[in-house]
């Protein structure tokens, strides 16, 4: 059986708002949302099994994939919902059809449940960013997977 996982369509928009303020301290708003998928280059993609439990929006771009914003409810979490999202992206990361090898992903130093997610997914940390968030000065670590045929020792340009 296949995951529930569609794209994301304007009816989603409440539950997603809802959502996003449950699962972060600084959770974007509406306009930010609007802002990131108005672009030509980034998708947005839900967990739907009935209720929208989880969503990830990333940018197409020429040699990786930048995951934007990714949330699970909280009580949904650890039921694989965030691995089906992130494993739907890493099936794009493939440097032999379009050149995209790695999957990048900006985390909040506070954000230690988002850390060890992303390390459960084998994603390396390759870079921490000082003071990256305005709203806090705030450090953000940058996450990395990057497809086999790639070593985890390349360290490109966030």
């Amino acid at each position: 059986m296949h995951a529930p996982i569609r794209w994301m369509i304007r009816r989603d928009r409440d539950d997603i708002l809802a959502l996003e303020k449950r699962c972060f301290a600084y959770p974007w708003s509406l306009a930010d949302f609007a802002n990131a998928l108005s672009r030509h280059d980034v998708i947005g993609t839900v967990y739907d099994d009935g209720d929208v439990a989880g969503y990830v929006i990333y940018r197409l771009l020429p040699y990786r994939i930048q995951i934007l914003n990714l949330g699970v409810a909280p009580e949904r979490r650890r039921e694989g919902i965030g691995a089906a999202l992130l494993a739907r992206i890493k099936k794009k990361c493939n440097p032999k059809t379009n050149h995209r090898y790695r999957l990048t992903a900006l985390v909040r130093e506070s954000n230690l449940d988002a850390q060890l997610f992303f390390r459960s997914q084998d994603f390396l940390c390759v870079k921490t960013l000082p003071e990256i968030y305005e709203e806090t000065e705030e450090s953000g670590y940058l996450f990395q997977h990057l497809a086999s045929e790639k070593s985890h020792a390349t360290i490109a340009n966030y």
